[in-house]
């Protein structure tokens, strides 16, 4: 069947796609289908309407989805290497998993999205709004991480909290911890690492900490 995909700004017909799917078939699963059709064919989506798509697992790799409307999309496990979301609008969307390096999403809207276990090495976040965002289940955030690269393992500063490999814990946690607990970490190495950076480290996680965080907290 034909399915189109529209406009969010005036409702003209951007594209239209062939997809295999019937008149039940849920509109998300149809949106899905119509992307991964578009993408495929090289189409500009962006200014795309495309609220609720159920793009789980979908190759989006250097789509271009610039101001698309993306809220309460279903983007987990999506590859979204390199894509252009300039701008877009991913509030609440599900990210968990979804392969973001080198993606472009400067000035997007990622309020209240989920990003857990997203891979996030290189992706441009500058101006984005990340209010409500969450990084796992119970960690948010509200600005872009400090990523650093190029070390052991890759670096994430949060918010709250710092993630250096996989082990990711609160900047008072990484403070506190012993030369044992960071040896059991991953071994020697860690205990190497953690000896050469932790100062620069925890500066930094001072520096990141949200202005009305640091406040409250001087007070």
């Amino acid at each position: 069947m034909k399915f189109e995909i529209k406009n969010r700004w005036t409702g003209n017909v951007q594209f239209t796609a062939e997809i295999d799917a019937s008149d039940d078939t849920p509109t998300s699963v149809k949106i899905g289908l119509a992307v991964r059709w578009a993408v495929k064919s090289d189409a500009n989506l962006s200014d795309a309407n495309l609220s609720d798509a159920n793009l789980s697992g979908a190759n989006l790799r250097g789509a271009n989805l610039s101001d698309a409307n993306l809220s309460d999309a279903n983007l987990s496990g999506a590859n979204l290497r390199g894509a252009y979301l300039r701008g877009a609008n991913l509030s609440d969307a599900n990210l968990s998993g979804a392969n973001l390096r080198g993606a472009n999403l400067s000035g997007a809207n990622l309020s209240d999205a989920n990003l857990s276990d997203a891979y996030l090495r290189g992706a441009n976040l500058s101006d984005a709004n990340l209010s409500g965002a969450k990084w796992a289940d119970d960690i948010l955030i509200s600005k872009a991480p400090i990523e650093i690269s190029g070390l052991n393992w890759p670096v994430y500063i949060l918010d709250t909290h710092m993630q250096i490999g996989c082990e990711v814990h609160s900047h008072e946690q990484w403070e506190k911890f012993s030369n044992k607990e960071i040896l059991a970490m991953d071994g020697r190495c860690a205990a190497r690492f953690w000896k050469e950076h932790k100062k620069t480290l925890l500066a930094l996680c001072k520096f990141h900490v949200p202005k009305q965080a640091a406040q409250k907290e001087a007070a």
